[in-house]
């Protein structure tokens, strides 16, 4: 659960197995895994983000999905560094540039201190058929200034978009086809985006129905 860029050809995942949560970095390139980690006996972990500024140590935060605490890591080892609590529930989270975006199984959207996790603001994404929804994965993404996230709704093979300046969600992708090329499972299930850089409506996606991270491209409906 969780998917995010790390640093050169590395995605970072959230891992979840019977000794407990943990973290990996997958080589983009080869798929091997370079480095895993289970550090969280008896937790289960879900979003995944990386917080760069200028000055300041690289921070990796990642989710308990319902153990209240975020994890910040060190950028290069993925070593645990401190933890911070935090209320309700970890599905989603991502960094766009200035702030932590987080979701928590609900229709809202948590701006987060990228330093501190201290809860900033609140965004409720309403309107549409997606209302009765939840947001689960998130991934942050810039179209030229804007400031926007594809959020997965939970359960289903659909992305929004939602740009956090307007408050309002400006496109929705439909993932079925990339969903219908996963292996058999008993559920096919969305739980990691990450965007790839210099590449426009270009995603990592990942789950269960994958044994990797796949690529995707998105494309307009004609």
């Amino acid at each position: 659960m969780g998917l995010e860029n790390g640093e050169g050809a590395l995605l970072l995942e959230s891992t979840n197995t019977s000794q407990g949560g943990g973290i990996r970095g997958i080589d983009t390139t080869s798929g091997v895994e370079r480095i895993q980690l289970i550090d969280q006996p008896g937790r289960t972990m879900s979003g995944v983000a990386v917080s760069v500024r200028p000055g300041q140590p690289g921070i990796v935060w990642q989710l308990t999905l319902k153990g209240n605490v975020a994890i910040a890591r060190d950028l290069s080892t993925l070593v645990e560094q401190r933890q911070v609590s935090y209320r309700g529930e970890g599905w989603g989270l991502c960094d766009d540039g200035t702030q932590l975006v987080q979701s928590e199984g609900s229709m809202r959207l948590v701006l987060r201190d990228a330093d501190t996790f201290a809860e900033k603001e609140v965004i409720e994404v309403a309107g549409g058929w997606w209302s009765s929804r939840r947001l689960g994965e998130l991934e942050c993404v810039r179209d030229g200034e804007r400031r926007q996230v594809w959020a997965n709704l939970v359960d289903t093979s659909w992305l929004l978009r939602v740009d956090l300046e307007e408050r309002a969600v400006t496109a929705v992708a439909d993932l079925a086809p990339a969903m219908a090329g996963a292996t058999a499972a008993e559920r096919n299930l969305i739980s990691g985006i990450a965007s790839i850089s210099g590449a426009r409506n270009e995603l990592w996606l990942s789950g269960s129905g994958w044994r990797r991270p796949v690529k995707i491209r998105l494309a307009a409906r004609p």
